[in-house]
C-alpha cells in the first residue's frame, strides 16, 4: 500500500494498520463463512463420478485390455 503524507507524518501509519487490520478481520470473517457452506449437488455428482473412474476395478480393467508400451532405459532416452 501507498502511504499517504499528513502533516504529523506519524499519525497516518496507525491509521493504515488499523484499516489493514479491520479488512483482514472480514476477509477472515468472510471466508469463515463460504467454508461453512455445503457443498454443491453438482459438485458433489462430480466427485462421485470421478472416484468412480478411479477405482481400483476400473484401473486394473484398462490396463488389461490395453497393455502398456515398453519403457525405455536411460541409454536409450538420450538419444
Amino acid at each position: 500500500m501507498t502511504k499517504k503524507k499528513s502533516d504529523s507524518g506519524a499519525a497516518a501509519m496507525p491509521m493504515e494498520r488499523e484499516m489493514q487490520a479491520m479488512i483482514g478481520h472480514r476477509l477472515r470473517a468472510r471466508y469463515a463463512e463460504i467454508l461453512a457452506e455445503p457443498i454443491p449437488d453438482k459438485f458433489l455428482s462430480l466427485l462421485e463420478q470421478l472416484d468412480t473412474a478411479e477405482s481400483p476395478d476400473t484401473n486394473s480393467r484398462r490396463k488389461a485390455s490395453k497393455p502398456d508400451a515398453p519403457t525405455l532405459g536411460r541409454e536409450e532416452q538420450r538419444r
